[in-house]
């Protein structure tokens, strides 16, 4: 446990997915659709209890900094997906008891998927079981995915690019 450091993110991220059986939670204002393929690539057991939280604000995915297909990759692979519109945060928890917690992203540059990755650090640390009951309620506060939401932020991305212009956010019903 310690410090990772950039050219090993990724490698750690694997290493502690090797490991986890139980619960994997996913932190990360951004989300790119290869990023998530890693992750769930690297799965090397059942896990049922897969949860993502992204920040999805309209003007992250009009941007491509976040990936909205993501949520279809994820319902398909039995992830729940959570969104909080505030979200800043980059935290990776394996089983309840370990994190990764720093600045990458789950974005290829983020965890180092490409020949250019961001300069990220982040700490491998244990994780208490306050620690994770705090962990538990950012998701208990967030807005759970849902077939209806997706479809609401998929037809409001559609129009706006259709009109070639920035609406600037999400429609009022989202």
């Amino acid at each position: 446990m310690g410090l990772v450091f950039p050219e090993n993110i990724k490698k750690q991220i694997a290493d502690e997915l090797s490991n986890t059986s139980e619960h994997l939670h996913i932190i990360s204002a951004y989300c790119k659709l290869d990023a998530i393929r890693f992750i769930e690539d690297s799965i090397k057991k059942n896990i049922p209890n897969k949860k993502l939280m992204v920040r999805f604000k309209f003007d992250d995915i009009i941007s491509g900094a976040s990936d909205l297909k993501v949520y279809e990759y994820c319902k398909q692979f039995g992830w729940q997906v959570y969104v909080r519109f505030d979200l800043h945060a980059k935290t990776y928890v394996f089983d309840r008891n370990r994190g990764i917690i720093g600045s990458a992203n789950l974005t290829s540059k983020g965890v180092g998927l490409g020949n250019q990755p961001n300069c990220e650090l982040a700490y491998l640390a244990p994780i208490t079981n306050e620690e994770m009951m705090k962990i538990s309620s950012l998701f208990e506060n967030a807005l759970l995915m849902t077939d209806d939401l997706y479809e609401k932020m998929r037809i409001c991305l559609e129009a706006t690019n259709a009109n070639h212009c920035d609406i600037g956010d999400w429609s009022d019903d989202i």
